[in-house]
């Protein structure tokens, strides 16, 4: 069948299949309305984990006791919804930590013949019934998702269906990252709107909604009408490693061939479009035509790596960039010791990782940067997307060490007293408390 057939297909096969399951979901919501919850049971905490991210994966040490909140959570069952694995996979990360990769596009013939859509919406089908059912089998008391779309909509039919309350986490600016770089967060929405009536509507409806920032509210992305007992931000922090003194750090400069009198930027992070990454060849190109004693250090991976070491290349400044493969965890509080700038176009929780490292911050005026940086009091903020002022202030700290120095021990100890994992766990725990103390009354 030609390929066109078949998207065409594949597309009308995944919308009646998706309109089905949403008026069967809304008619079992309906018969549902009015239940109460059980205000007595187990006094144990056993959670359905609904993740963006497969946790074997994660970058922190501590994730196990982060995810059970250092024993506050008895057990924790864990979903990982995957677009890029072929099987599911299940493993028992610890005795109380059970991780199930869910393959949306799995090796199938649907999926050999083209029919990714539909297959995805079979797999979300089964999904949500395998994820029920472990609810009921395994007393879980509360559900928590990731986001507060696909994810989101399994946990809140979970939390109806098994009457347990319902967390949504939000870990993102879904207005200004994913759909200003790709036009939707979750495409199945087709348009904006309806993208954010549905958010929305999840959130309001969840009984808790959890944040690690303060931006999101600001910006409107939570709704203002969700009372404060009902949201929470818990803060966030980096791995254990990146709390270490400055002094006990090592400079990898010699390792990897940079010479000891070169200035080094860095990047850490994904590299794609929602992280606007080809900025910074464009802000290193301009400042190479001031200086040529300076290095630009990438580390990291995505859609874009090929891309920009091709665009490095033709713009002629491929000897002063340098990719790094894969720098484990332990190293990468020495890398971002060796830098003389950490250079920012997005950033989540590598700007506090860069900022225990003492370095000096420069990054967009974007997202939630302000809410660490302030006005230009533990780093230097840029107008977003604005290469030349990028490349200018670049420029002006370079040459200015005692500047630099200044920013980076004030960012370290913001970082320090603002963004440490004991007080973050704390208020987490917190929320799961008075969230389980008022269980009962009508959804």
């Amino acid at each position: 069948m030609p390929g066109r057939a078949v998207k065409v297909l594949d597309t009308i096969a995944g919308l009646v299949i998706m309109a089905a399951f949403a008026a069967v979901s809304a008619l079992v919501l309906v018969s549902l309305a009015g239940r109460k919850r059980q205000s007595s049971g187990p006094k144990d905490i056993v959670q359905l984990y609904i993740s963006i991210i497969d946790f074997r994966k994660s970058v922190l040490s501590t994730y196990k006791e982060d995810i059970l909140l250092d024993g506050f959570i008895k057990r924790s069952f864990c979903y990982h919804l995957d677009f890029d694995a072929a099987y599911d996979e299940k493993a028992r990360i610890t005795d109380d930590i059970i991780m199930t990769n869910v393959s949306v596009h799995p090796d199938s013939a649907l999926t050999r013949a083209g029919f990714r859509k539909l297959m995805a919406c079979i797999v979300e089908i089964k999904a949500l019934g395998a994820m029920l059912k472990t609810a009921v089998r395994e007393k879980v008391t509360v559900v928590r998702a990731h986001d507060p779309h696909l994810l989101g909509f399994n946990a809140f039919m979970i939390a109806r269906i098994a009457a347990i309350p319902c967390i949504i986490q939000v870990c993102s600016n879904y207005e200004l990252k994913d759909r200003q770089a790709r036009g939707l967060t979750f495409g199945p929405f087709m348009y904006k709107a309806v993208e954010r009536r549905f958010e929305r509507f999840i959130m309001r409806h969840a009984d808790l909604v959890l944040t690690d920032r303060d931006h999101y509210r600001a910006f409107g992305l939570i709704p203002k009408d969700i009372p404060g007992a009902r949201y929470v931000n818990m803060g966030f922090f980096a791995g254990t490693d990146h709390y270490i003194p400055v002094t006990r750090r090592t400079d990898l400069k010699s390792g990897l061939g940079i010479p000891r009198d070169t200035k080094v930027l860095l990047y850490i992070g994904r590299l794609c479009r929602v992280k606007y990454t080809l900025d910074l060849l464009d802000m290193f190109e301009r400042c190479l035509q001031k200086r040529n004693d300076i290095t630009l250090a990438i580390a990291g991976d995505g859609d874009l790596k090929d891309a920009m070491i091709t665009a490095a290349r033709r713009k002629g400044i491929g000897d002063n960039v340098v990719f790094l493969d894969y720098v484990p965890q332990e190293k990468l509080k020495d890398l971002y010791f060796t830098a003389d700038i950490v250079c920012f176009t997005s950033a989540g929780f590598t700007m506090i990782e860069a900022a225990l490292a003492e370095r000096c911050i420069i990054a967009y005026d974007f997202e939630w940067h302000y809410e660490f940086i302030g006005n230009n009091e533990r780093g230097i903020l840029v107008p977003f997307r604005d290469c030349r002022r990028f490349a200018d202030e670049v420029l002006a700290a370079l040459d200015d060490d005692a500047r630099r120095r200044d920013l980076g021990r004030r960012a370290r100890a913001h970082a320090l007293k603002n963004y440490s994992r004991a007080p973050a766990i704390e208020k987490e725990q917190e929320a799961y408390r008075r969230l389980m103390e008022r269980r009962g009354g009508e959804f």
